[in-house]
């Protein structure tokens, strides 16, 4: 089973770098403005559309700001 959200712990000065996040990300563009942003969440990945075209980077970085947006994560109880 993949997981659609990881924590990457660093290998070196924890005080300077705490790791990373790694996320499988299904992306739809071209969506409409009404369905932008993240629509689901499941083990397998995270679903998110975006207006902008897959041409010349336009989807990739509308992406990496609808990321960059959200601030607060809220995960289900374990």
């Amino acid at each position: 089973m993949s997981h659609a959200i990881r924590f990457i712990a660093s290998k070196g000065n924890k005080a300077t770098s705490a790791g990373s996040v790694s996320l499988a990300c299904h992306v739809k563009p071209g969506a409409s403005a009404k369905r932008e942003g993240i629509n689901s969440v499941t083990d397998d990945g995270v679903e998110l559309c975006v207006s902008a075209q897959a041409k010349e980077g336009e989807a990739n970085k509308a992406v990496q700001k609808l990321i960059a947006e959200v601030r607060t994560v809220h995960l289900p109880p374990t």
